[in-house]
């Protein structure tokens, strides 16, 4: 979103992390970032092929589609705003407002929706689980040198290391049940639509941006796509991410593609 393109996080474990230093093992996700829809579908589908040791990864029955279907027709669309809309600028509420209008005039059916109320806490669930572990995975490392590292790193590796296991157990039982709810609400809907972030890039280089509305989907590891949309007030961009249920990658990447077509950087090019 902060950079113009496309960006396409597949659903947790269908690209291998081989030779990917891990910080979060139930967390982490490899995704991609491209010039267009079909550019990501292809790239991700050639990483998720096998992985280092030529075993085949990813969840039973989830694919990556090299080439992109295209819709049959406009998709039917849940405009989720989350727990965390009112972080969100105004200028960045409006246009997603405005997209939501836009979707609506090209024919696609979307309605404002809710998720359940148990998602209020999904974000405590995300840094619980990513605290902890990431903590350990560098437990070794800070005290080898807590000096060479940044005071975010430390501070994070300090929370992560006064958790106990029994939280850690705790949050990876609480994203499971948040993992079937969010199953669940998806069952009616082809995807669900979100800001993708809540306002342009920061204005400086010692942060790489709130990631608050991506939060609920990587905590679930469903399949996400955010595509360019237009621009803020200092002329830096905003998008639209496209969610879908997991391993329905393909029907993601196509809602996307007719997205894009509508509302998104192929729309503006074609005008």
């Amino acid at each position: 979103a902060f950079c113009g393109v496309v960006g396409y996080k597949p659903t947790s474990g269908i690209i291998p992390r081989s030779g990917i230093h891990p910080f979060s093992s139930s967390l982490d996700q490899v995704g991609v970032f491209g010039r267009s829809v079909p550019d990501v579908a292809l790239i991700s589908a050639v990483m998720s092929q096998t992985s280092n040791d030529g075993t085949v990864p990813g969840p039973e029955n989830a694919v990556i589609p090299g080439e992109v279907a295209a819709m049959l027709r406009p998709p039917r669309l849940a405009a989720v705003r989350s727990p965390v809309w009112s972080s969100a600028d105004v200028q960045a509420q409006e246009h997603f407002v405005e997209t939501v209008k836009r979707l609506r005039a090209a024919g696609a059916e979307v309605f404002e929706q809710d998720l359940p109320l148990a998602f209020e806490g999904a974000h405590a669930v995300l840094r619980t689980i990513m605290y902890s572990e990431a903590a350990r995975v560098f437990e070794g490392l800070q005290r080898g040198g807590r000096e060479r590292m940044s005071p975010v790193l430390n501070k994070l590796i300090d929370e992560g290391l006064s958790l106990p296991a029994s939280a850690l157990a705790k949050g990876l039982e609480q994203r499971t049940q948040l993992i079937r709810q969010l199953d669940a609400f998806m069952r009616g809907w082809d995807g669900l639509i979100t800001p993708p972030a809540p306002g342009e890039a920061p204005a400086d280089l010692t942060q790489t941006g709130d990631p608050a509305f991506c939060t609920i989907w990587s905590l679930c590891g469903v399949p996400a796509v955010t595509i360019p949309t237009g621009s803020g007030p200092r002329g830096l961009p905003f998008g639209l991410q496209i969610v879908g249920p997991r391993a329905a990658d393909g029907r993601v990447l196509s809602i996307s593609k007719w997205c894009d077509k509508q509302v998104g950087r192929a729309q503006r090019v074609a005008g």
